[in-house]
């Protein structure tokens, strides 16, 4: 996802450069992914023309928007939305996560080893939550 907002951020306002780290983050209230770049081009374009077309960041965000999903693979990106502060959220696809999870099972049914969790060197290893909706 990292790569994919990069790249809609360069086809959108080529030359403008951000600082990788800072484009998709998880977020926990709002969708699956939220990329927080919009604010970071916002201010780097007032900075390099004050008169520029963009008055908002939602209007950066929706030009971001609008550059990354003919590049966005569909089945893995299900939505992608624009808040009114700027903020881009990303859902994923359902399929995309019930083939992830449907893999990590069957590898594990056929005894292979399942691949370890990226660890937080401050928090140690980070949690995954499973909810089972209507297993009945």
């Amino acid at each position: 996802l990292t790569e994919l907002f990069l790249a809609g951020i360069e086809a959108a306002f080529p030359g403008v450069e951000v600082s990788s780290k800072a484009v998709v983050t998880r977020s926990k209230h709002f969708a699956d992914y939220q990329c927080n770049s919009s604010m970071e081009v916002f201010k780097l374009l007032k900075l390099s023309s004050p008169g520029a077309a963009m008055k908002k960041p939602s209007e950066v965000g929706q030009a971001i928007v609008d550059a990354v999903l003919p590049l966005a693979d569909r089945t893995v990106v299900q939505d992608l939305s624009v808040a009114p502060q700027g903020f881009i959220n990303v859902k994923v696809a359902p399929a995309c996560l019930f083939e992830n999870v449907s893999s990590l099972v069957a590898s594990r049914l056929r005894g292979e080893p399942v691949p370890q969790l990226p660890k937080d060197r401050k928090k140690g290893r980070k949690k995954v939550v499973v909810d089972f909706s209507s297993p009945n």
